[in-house]
Order: C-alpha cells, then structure tokens, then sequence
C-alpha cells in the first residue's frame, strides 16, 4: 500500500492570496508510483497528477501548490495511486486555519492560544462548497474560556489514547511521544496536544483496515504522515480468531507474538522513515499504532537504543504499556475468552500483553539481519550520525 508523506515550505499562520507549497514523497516498497492525489474537499473529491517513468525501487517527490480565496479551514490530502492500480486507502493530511490580510490580528489569534480549544467540529461546508466528514479537522476557536491545560499538572498517561513522553516517565522529558489511536480525540485533549506540548507532526502506523475503521482525527496546525506496516496485507479480525477451540492453531504462548516481532524487524523502511522524518523536522512529534503496543512499541523501543538508553530501561518503558493498557486488556480478556480452556486462555493473554521475550526477538532479528544492531541504524534505518545527534536531543538524552 503507497506510503504519501507531506512537508509544508513554510509555518503558520496563512492568509488570503498567498501561495503555501506543500511538498513530500511517496513509495510502495514493492511497486512503482502512477500518480498522486490531492483534496481539499475532504476526500470528496481527488485531482490526480501521474508520475509517468517511476520505478519500484524509487519513491516520488510531489510538490502541491496552493493559494486559498478565502479565509477559513482546510484540509490538505494526499494519497497515491500504486503502478498496479492501487489507490491507496491511507490519506496523509494537514488541516490548516487562512485568515484575512491582517497582518497583527492573525499573528495574536494564531500565536495566543489562550481561551482557544481545539474543537472536532462537523464542517458545515468547505471551500468547494462540499460538506466535510465529522471528527475530519480538529479546529480552533475561540470559546472566550480558557481550557488550557498545563503540562506538568497533567497526569501520565494522558487521554483516553493514553499518552506519555517516550522514554522518561515525566512531561518534559522527551520531546517525542507515543499514544494509541486518536479517534474519539476531545476538544481539551487535542489542545493539549499542540498548544501544550507543541506537537506538530503525528506518525499513524495503523494499516488500511485499521484506519478505515477510525478515520485519523486531523488536529490544526499539525500534519498527519500515514505510514502502513509494509507486510500487513490481510485483514485481522482478533473477535473471530481468538475464540475457544482456534486460538490454540497458534502455538504455545508467546510463539506466535515473537513471530510477529521478528516481522516487524523486516519493516525498517517504515521505522527508517519515521525516525529519519523526525529527525529532520526537530520538532515535537507523537508516533500511535491501535494500542500503542507492537508496532509502536518496537519503533520506541529503537529509538531509545539508538538514544543509548540501558536495556533494563528500553523494556521497562516498554511493559508500561500493560499498565496503561490494564483496563482494555481486562475488557478484551473476559469479552474474548468466554470457554476457554486454562492453555487457550493463557494463549489468548499472551496476545493481549506486552512480554519482554517480544521484543527480544524483534532486536535478534534485525542484529541477525545486519550482523549487528549499528547495522541495523547504518544500513537497515539509514540514519546518518547527524540525524541521531538530533533523535538524542529530541529525547533529552
């Protein structure tokens, strides 16, 4: 499935005719790019640009120019068609706020986020005069009260997405974090998002299946990369495979699970990607999969290698998912093994719980792949020495 990635040439805030450039790249890992897709409509609507002469083994670089008429909010999205025909399921998006020419009014509404929330709103009507999804944009306006919440009075993990800083257990600590899934986002949340934490870039590794399921929320001010694990090409449905009398087709506990983390050692392009983005970027980001656990996990998980946290802290921080965790994997145990034997449901725990023997294979994997984890970085992630400098920094190591 195309990977679309968005950059924007120049920060907030826009105004009424004048050009914002958007620009970024695309690739399918396996097939080559025909085109690429633009909408400002919500996805009502797509104007399609090809990208004759691209092969399999190269990504496309677009470039999107756009000079709104009028002021209001909007949402940019991308999305690629594959050289098989394939338009892509997964949408990268920013959602971005143009004010009238002036000058001093826009800079104090944009940069003065008190009294302002961040709103999923339904959008009436966009600027081609089609009505956009619900829970598309997440908007700022002004309610006249404030709602802003402080970062250091917030608890850990925050949200029902449940968000932390990745790595030290305390806000400030790292400028990168890690969640869950955003769908149901709140006003308050999503304003603590990006005026607290100034999060402007949000990684969603969730597969078209599962996006499909939960459109992404698009916070304003802040883009949205779609980034699909590569090899997750069918559909899973856990209601249907982890029931009494089929679950125990899957091994002994952990088997499977250490199977798919030696997978996901496969899918450095999507974590190369990731941290290479950030990186680049050196602003705070959120990286989220579903439940925040496995593809999530083992990209943190390298991250914080990388950043030459201990091993004893990389799985620590790694198991505290559990505990953020507890009150879905507890709803989750008793919703899906109804009639299972002890060994069934003892199978079906090893599913739903973060174990260090995971991501243990997953770092055996990639050393056995690079003959060592500093090829893993070099070769497999392809992070220079510069671009780890920042992911240290970025981590506050």
């Amino acid at each position: 499935m195309p990977n679309p990635n968005l950059e924007i040439s120049v920060e907030p805030p826009y105004f009424v005719g004048r050009a914002v450039v958007f620009f970024g790249w695309v690739d399918d890992f396996e097939h080559s790019i025909a085109a690429v897709q633009f909408s400002l409509d919500g996805g009502v609507h797509w104007t399609e640009y090809a990208t004759p002469g691209t092969s399999a083994d190269r990504g496309v670089r677009w470039r999107f120019t756009y000079t709104p008429r009028k002021a209001g909010h909007y949402l940019l999205s991308v999305r690629a068609v594959s050289g098989t025909g394939e338009t892509s399921t997964l949408v990268s998006g920013y959602a971005f706020q143009v004010f009238e020419n002036d000058t001093a009014t826009c800079s104090e509404q944009y940069h003065n986020p008190n009294g302002s929330a961040q709103q999923p709103v339904r959008m009436p009507e966009n600027n081609s005069g089609q009505r956009r999804n619900e829970n598309q944009i997440a908007q700022e306006t002004d309610t006249g009260s404030t709602i802003k919440t402080h970062a250091a009075a917030a608890s850990l993990p925050f949200g029902s997405f449940h968000l932390r800083p990745i790595g030290e257990q305390r806000w400030g600590a790292s400028k990168l974090y890690r969640s869950g899934e955003l769908f149901g986002i709140t006003s308050a949340e999503a304003a603590f998002l990006t005026h607290d934490l100034g999060i402007r870039t949000v990684y969603d590794i969730r597969n078209e299946f599962e996006t499909a399921a939960h459109p992404q929320p698009f916070l304003m001010g802040a883009k949205t990369v779609a980034l699909v694990p590569n090899m997750e090409r069918r559909r899973k449905d856990a209601n249907k495979r982890l029931v009494a009398g089929v679950i125990d087709k899957y091994g002994e506990p952990e088997q499977r699970m250490r199977q798919n983390y030696r997978r996901y050692a496969h899918e450095y392009p999507l974590i190369g990607k990731a941290l290479r983005s950030m990186a680049a970027e050196g602003a705070p980001a959120l990286v989220h999969c579903v439940n925040g656990k496995d593809r999530t996990g083992v990209l943190c998980a390298t991250l914080l290698r990388i950043a030459g946290f201990s091993n004893e802290f990389i799985v620590a921080d790694y198991l505290h998912v559990n505990k953020s965790n507890a009150r879905q994997i507890a709803e989750e145990e008793k919703r899906l093994g109804a009639g299972m034997t002890p060994d069934e449901h003892a199978i079906l725990m090893s599913f739903l719980e973060a174990r260090p023997s995971y991501l243990a294979a997953f770092f055996d994997e990639a050393e056995t792949q690079y003959g060592s984890f500093k090829g893993f970085i070099e070769r497999g992630l392809r992070l220079t020495p510069e671009q780890i400098d920042v992911l240290k920094f970025l981590i506050g190591s």
